[in-house]
């Protein structure tokens, strides 16, 4: 079995944190305010665990 790392960084974790909560605020009353929030969200993760554009492409090319 294969270990995942757990990235941390308390900024990023306190921007998260906002973001979700957004998200759960709006309860998908807003799609392009939720797709602007989960965009911004995917960003900070991407950045976060140091994804390379290659790597971004699958990660989004996966979730299609």
């Amino acid at each position: 079995m294969r270990t995942v790392p757990i990235a941390y960084d308390f900024d990023k974790e306190c921007k998260i944190t906002k973001i979700v909560e957004d998200l759960l605020i709006l309860n998908g009353e807003d799609k392009d305010k939720q797709l602007d929030l989960e965009r911004d969200l995917d960003e900070i993760i991407y950045v976060l665990y140091n994804l390379t554009p290659e790597e971004i492409a699958l990660v989004e090319e996966s979730v299609k």
